[in-house]
């Protein structure tokens, strides 16, 4: 903890600076502060104040060691991984995207100019600067969830942090917006406002991510990582007649501990058997052209999908860890592939009926028909889903039974009698 001290002349009029220790879960709770040195001269109207020396905010997984197991085929952002409980040797999932590692904090983390009283005075305005430990970290143009910049740790490429930085400060505890550090690797934090008297505390918090697909079984033991520094930048502040000027010729060294971490290499996926879909040709029961004078439409026949999961690919210590099965429809002929429509058009010519097109609805309980869209595995493609039942332990396989309905579709014409043939792909994508 750096603390700015006066003389006692003049220490009922001088402020003092104070760095917190905090004991970090989720906001953490104070703890007693370590000191240092500061000193203090008057010139003229000029109070001077010199930050000596430099602390530590250290932030420690309570995990000691994470497996990162490969990301899923066709998710090439998929941050998942998994905490290794070493005691009962079994695994929780954990993701990266969404949770924070757990973490201790030791060390000096904040500014207080608790001891000063200045009625009717504005609150301070805190300028402070983080200083990217460049030897250590590369900026990615990645982003995770919460907006927070990614960077690649050069001694171990597959892997990234990110991290934020927070206040808390009486009762209210805020983390601080992403920081956007520029090409020196320099952040500039504002918006942090103080008010004579009072104190504000710096809190910490920090995630890995996995950056590429591991070549191969890797374990990278546990990092002291030097992320940067914290430094106040000068400031000049003059709340009535004598102006306080606020240098820091130290900084808050902020560091991360990582766990242990266990890289495995293989790519998680299910396959598409010989019989995926039952039947692989739908013959529709007949119907006949006075049925539609009535209906709009009329169930005509129904099939099943089934994908396995049944990979070694997808386990890791006997327990299965299953990617999200999601699947798209292609139509073929006229139909119209941009995830919004789903009809799916009959063929045309000799002998095929006018006027009706298909229609294939899913078994998930909404009664929700099929959009049809482009052949891509790639996340968010057009008209992609889910599969209704998801793999488990209990049944490693993706199902889902379809109804396919006869629909009157005017843009094919005036309904007649005749033959009604479609086609559809599908194209299957393991997230």
């Amino acid at each position: 903890m750096k603390t700015l001290k006066s003389s006692p002349l003049h220490l009922s009029l001088l402020p003092y600076l104070m760095v917190l220790l905090f004991l970090f879960s989720a906001y953490p709770a104070m703890a007693a502060p370590n000191q240092a040195q500061g000193s203090d001269r008057i010139y003229g109207t000029k109070k001077y104040f010199t930050f000596k020396g430099s602390s530590d905010l250290v932030a420690t997984s309570t995990q000691s060691s994470i497996i990162f197991f490969s990301r899923v085929r066709d998710n090439p952002k998929n941050n998942t991984f998994y905490s290794n409980n070493v005691a009962g040797g079994s695994i929780s999932p954990f993701n990266s995207l969404t949770n924070w590692i757990n973490t201790n904090i030791t060390g000096d983390s904040g500014y207080g100019f608790r001891g000063l009283t200045c009625v009717n005075c504005a609150p301070i305005d805190l300028s402070l600067g983080f200083y990217l430990n460049q030897s250590k970290l590369t900026k990615t143009d990645q982003f995770s969830d919460s907006g927070d910049t990614i960077f690649r740790l050069k001694e171990h490429p597959e892997l990234g942090v990110s991290f934020q930085l927070g206040t808390q400060h009486q009762a209210h505890n805020a983390y601080l917006p992403p920081l956007n550090f520029d090409n020196t690797g320099v952040a500039h934090i504002g918006g942090i406002q103080l008010y004579f008297g009072d104190s504000v505390s710096i809190v910490f918090r920090a995630r890995l991510h996995l950056l590429e697909n591991p070549s191969m079984n890797k374990t990278i033991p546990q990092i002291d990582l030097n992320l940067g520094y914290i430094k106040l930048l000068p400031l000049d502040t003059k709340p009535k007649n004598i102006t306080f000027v606020i240098r820091d010729e130290g900084q808050i060294n902020v560091r991360l501990k990582t766990p242990q971490v266990q890289l495995f290499e293989k790519i998680r996926e299910c396959f598409v058997t010989s019989n995926a879909i039952n039947p692989s040709s739908v013959t529709l029961k007949p119907v006949k052209k006075s049925e539609f004078d009535n209906k709009d439409e009329i169930e005509g026949g129904k099939f099943n999908l089934r994908v396995s999961c049944n990979k070694t690919e997808n386990q890791i210590n006997r327990q299965w860890l299953f990617p999200r099965v999601m699947i798209t429809f292609k139509g073929e002929q006229d139909t119209v592939n941009d995830g919004l429509s789903d009809l799916l058009k009959t063929e045309k010519g000799n002998d095929q009926a006018k006027g009706v097109s298909l229609r294939i609805k899913r078994d998930s309980g909404n009664g929700d028909s099929v959009k049809y869209g482009p052949d891509s595995a790639n996340m968010n493609n057009p008209g992609q889903f889910a599969v209704n039942q998801q793999p488990s332990e209990m049944d490693k396989n993706a199902r889902e039974t379809f109804k396919v309905y006869y629909v009157k579709d005017p843009t094919r014409g005036t309904l007649t009698e005749g033959k009604v043939k479609a086609a559809a792909t599908f194209t299957m994508s393991y997230q």
